[in-house]
Protein backbone atom coordinates (compact mmCIF):
# COMPACT_ATOMS: atom_id res chain seq x y z
CA UNK A 1 0.00 0.00 0.00
CA UNK A 2 1.31 3.42 -1.41
CA UNK A 3 0.92 6.13 2.15
CA UNK A 4 3.17 8.41 0.04
CA UNK A 5 2.49 12.10 0.95
CA UNK A 6 0.52 13.58 -2.96
CA UNK A 7 1.11 17.34 -3.81
CA UNK A 8 -1.82 19.64 -2.76
CA UNK A 9 -3.89 20.00 -4.84
CA UNK A 10 -4.48 23.17 -6.26
CA UNK A 11 -7.64 23.16 -8.89
CA UNK A 12 -10.58 25.43 -7.70
CA UNK A 13 -13.04 24.29 -5.22
CA UNK A 14 -16.05 24.50 -7.34
CA UNK A 15 -14.22 21.79 -9.86
CA UNK A 16 -13.84 19.19 -7.88
CA UNK A 17 -15.42 16.58 -4.99
CA UNK A 18 -12.84 17.02 -1.68
CA UNK A 19 -14.79 19.90 -0.27
CA UNK A 20 -17.68 18.21 -0.34
CA UNK A 21 -16.02 15.19 1.21
CA UNK A 22 -14.15 17.14 3.58
CA UNK A 23 -17.33 18.95 4.94
CA UNK A 24 -19.29 15.56 5.23
CA UNK A 25 -16.37 14.61 7.30
CA UNK A 26 -15.69 17.51 9.71
CA UNK A 27 -18.50 20.00 9.04
CA UNK A 28 -22.18 19.91 10.44
CA UNK A 29 -25.57 22.54 9.36
CA UNK A 30 -27.95 23.46 12.33
CA UNK A 31 -31.03 24.62 11.48
CA UNK A 32 -33.23 25.87 14.61
CA UNK A 33 -35.89 27.94 14.69
CA UNK A 34 -36.74 31.38 16.66
CA UNK A 35 -40.14 31.52 18.67
CA UNK A 36 -41.58 34.89 19.39
CA UNK A 37 -44.09 35.99 22.10
CA UNK A 38 -46.92 33.64 20.99
CA UNK A 39 -45.07 30.63 20.69
CA UNK A 40 -44.76 30.56 16.36
CA UNK A 41 -41.47 30.14 15.17
CA UNK A 42 -40.59 33.73 13.86
CA UNK A 43 -37.20 33.15 12.29
CA UNK A 44 -34.68 30.32 11.50
CA UNK A 45 -31.58 30.65 12.54
CA UNK A 46 -28.94 28.60 10.18
CA UNK A 47 -24.94 27.92 10.01
CA UNK A 48 -22.62 25.44 9.01
CA UNK A 49 -19.77 24.91 11.37
CA UNK A 50 -16.16 23.10 10.18
CA UNK A 51 -13.85 22.08 12.63
CA UNK A 52 -10.06 21.23 12.05
CA UNK A 53 -6.85 21.28 14.45
CA UNK A 54 -4.98 24.62 13.91
CA UNK A 55 -1.91 21.96 13.09
CA UNK A 56 -1.32 19.72 10.55
CA UNK A 57 0.50 16.75 12.83
CA UNK A 58 2.52 15.64 10.48
CA UNK A 59 4.21 18.82 8.90
CA UNK A 60 3.59 20.79 11.92
CA UNK A 61 2.01 23.43 9.38
CA UNK A 62 -1.11 26.08 9.70
CA UNK A 63 -3.84 24.92 8.45
CA UNK A 64 -5.62 28.35 8.45
CA UNK A 65 -4.72 29.07 4.86
CA UNK A 66 -6.87 26.27 3.83
CA UNK A 67 -9.30 26.79 6.14
CA UNK A 68 -9.35 31.01 4.53
CA UNK A 69 -9.18 29.41 0.97
CA UNK A 70 -12.67 27.40 1.83
CA UNK A 71 -14.26 30.43 3.51
CA UNK A 72 -12.91 32.38 0.58
CA UNK A 73 -14.84 29.99 -1.42
CA UNK A 74 -17.83 29.61 -0.12
CA UNK A 75 -18.55 33.86 0.35
CA UNK A 76 -18.12 33.42 3.86
CA UNK A 77 -16.77 36.53 6.05
CA UNK A 78 -14.81 35.57 8.74
CA UNK A 79 -12.90 32.17 10.02
CA UNK A 80 -12.80 31.74 14.08
CA UNK A 81 -9.93 30.16 15.99
CA UNK A 82 -10.19 28.71 19.00
CA UNK A 83 -8.19 26.82 21.91
CA UNK A 84 -9.80 24.21 23.43
CA UNK A 85 -7.71 23.18 26.59
CA UNK A 86 -7.87 19.04 27.48
CA UNK A 87 -9.40 19.71 31.50
CA UNK A 88 -9.40 16.10 32.57
CA UNK A 89 -10.65 15.53 35.97
CA UNK A 90 -8.30 13.61 38.78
Amino acid sequence: MDLSRHSVDVSSMGDNSWLAGFIDSDGHFFAGFVYNSSGFASKIKTYSRISQSQLDLVTMESKLPIMQSIADFLGVTSVVSSTRTNRGST
